[in-house]
């Protein structure tokens, strides 16, 4: 059973909250970037018949990364989960507005 990480100070929680938040961020944009390397190597033709299924895997790529990740965390490390909570809010503002 994992047990929770008991924070010592307010500076640990801050860091943890950081990390959650910049950190997920850093993996969406490399699951982006694999995703367009990918892309890249299809033929035009191909990339034009499919680009809506790529589309589409790709967003349920990134949400999947989301909740495993908050799933992961939650348990064992709050701040970190409620950083990375946080930043999906902030990603999905950005695309809303």
């Amino acid at each position: 059973m994992l047990k929770e990480k008991e924070y010592q100070n307010k500076k640990e929680k801050i860091s943890d909250f950081i990390l959650g938040f910049f950190v997920i961020f850093v993996a969406v944009y490399l699951l982006a970037l694999i995703v367009n390397l990918v892309l890249l190597i299809f033929p035009q033709a191909t990339l034009l018949a499919h680009y809506k299924l790529v589309q589409s895997i790709h967003w349920v790529l990134i949400i999947a990364l989301y909740l495993a990740s908050l799933f992961i965390s939650y348990k064992k490390r709050k701040y970190l989960a409620l950083g990375i909570l946080a930043e999906f809010i902030v990603a999905l503002l950005l695309v809303i507005f």
